[in-house]
């Protein structure tokens, strides 16, 4: 058996990731037919979602793409991003997760231009979409 070369590595994974959007475009839109039919017949509509629900599900994101994350809390520095994620590539995140409608306070606002002027890579996400989108970059 030959060593696995860094570039097979690199062209799974990326397998693997089309392999994930394809089959997450499939349950959402199988999600989005479900919440019609529950409306039309039953009058109901969806709740937005609560943020440690979005958390949840950029997490479960993260690590299909074979990533980790971290939950991220700084004692005595408020503002700081919910999350660090560490993806295969060797890239670094800070991400901060909303909910629709959710704002910046101050401090977050202070922690993102902080990690701009740092060259850090820093993403504000408020929906599944915009987790997607952000994963497929």
């Amino acid at each position: 058996m030959g060593k696995v070369t860094d570039d097979a590595r690199r062209a799974k994974l990326r397998r693997l990731n089309e392999l994930n959007q394809e089959m997450l475009a499939h349950v959402e839109l199988a999600r989005e037919e479900t919440l019609k039919r529950l409306e039309e017949r039953w009058g109901f509509k969806p709740q937005p979602m609560l943020e440690k629900e979005i958390e949840k599900y950029f997490v479960w994101v993260v690590e299909r793409m074979g990533g980790k994350t971290w939950k991220f809390t700084s004692p005595g520095r408020k503002g700081v991003a919910d999350r660090i994620a560490c993806l295969p590539d060797g890239t670094t995140w800070f991400v901060e997760l909303k909910t629709k409608g959710g704002r910046l306070s101050p401090l977050q606002k202070i922690f993102m231009s902080d990690m701009a002027l740092l060259n850090q890579r820093y993403a504000c996400l408020w929906t599944k979409e915009q987790i997607d989108g952000w994963c497929t970059r």
